[in-house]
């Protein structure tokens, strides 16, 4: 989903947007089908690994996992329909993180730092928040893949000028970064991508949920230099 000098054109496909739930749901088969290959392809060589053997375990049952969670998702949600509970969003986060340490995505040369400070809950669907920023995450973690990097997640509440208090997580990244024209014209469209194999629909899902939870995402990006995403909710 990050470009910088354009030299692999957008591609794009005409057809009608979907609703997030639908665009998770590919989005979801399509990393779980990404992580199989990739633990196929390595399989063979590092066999008699031990420490291979053990991530072979961590992934499969944490592949297992998600692809239950899918199915029951397909047979219990409709559409927009989205269940809100108080929230802790720095749980979230750290929930995604936990996950990508023991699933062994992250790269060697990639670290993360993470800044939390206590924050009031929001009300929320946890699962369709964990899923849109897990999305921001793995978009930064695809920025930095080739020359490894610093992702910083951080949060904080705040009152705004009319009293509202409000929670603000900021996920940046050291990544290649985007050319402006594409954060303004196709990071959040669907069917918009830069990836050779993508889909175009992740982040778009992403926007529509942080807008079903009546909340804010906004992006600044340098090419050559990284990505900051902020997000925010009324508390």
């Amino acid at each position: 989903m990050r470009t910088t000098t354009g030299r692999r054109s957008i591609q794009k496909t005409r057809q009608a947007a979907p609703d997030p739930a639908n665009s998770l749901l590919v989005h979801d088969i399509k990393n779980l089908s990404f992580r199989l290959g990739a633990l196929l392809h390595n399989l063979e060589s590092n066999y008699d690994d031990p420490q291979f053997k053990k991530s072979v375990v961590e992934i499969l049952a944490d592949t297992v996992k998600r692809m239950d969670r899918i199915v029951r998702s397909c047979l219990h949600r409709k559409g927009d329909v989205i269940i809100k509970v108080p929230v802790d969003l720095n749980e979230i986060l750290n929930e995604i993180v936990e996950s990508l340490s023991r699933s062994s995505r992250l790269g060697p040369q990639i670290f993360i730092d993470e800044r939390y400070t206590r924050l009031p809950r929001i009300w929320g669907d946890p699962e369709f928040l964990r899923e849109a920023f897990a999305i921001i995450i793995q978009n930064a973690l695809e920025a930095m893949e080739k020359g490894g990097g610093r992702l910083a997640l951080s949060t904080r509440s705040y009152v705004t000028r009319t009293g509202k208090r409000n929670v603000l997580a900021l996920i940046a990244d050291t990544g290649c970064g985007m050319l402006p024209e594409f954060v303004r014209n196709g990071l959040f469209a669907p069917f918009v991508t830069t990836k050779e194999n993508g889909l175009g629909m992740g982040l778009y899902a992403c926007r529509r949920i942080i807008a079903l939870h009546e909340g804010r995402i906004g992006v600044s990006s340098r090419p050559g230099r990284g990505t900051t995403f902020r997000v925010s909710f009324d508390a």
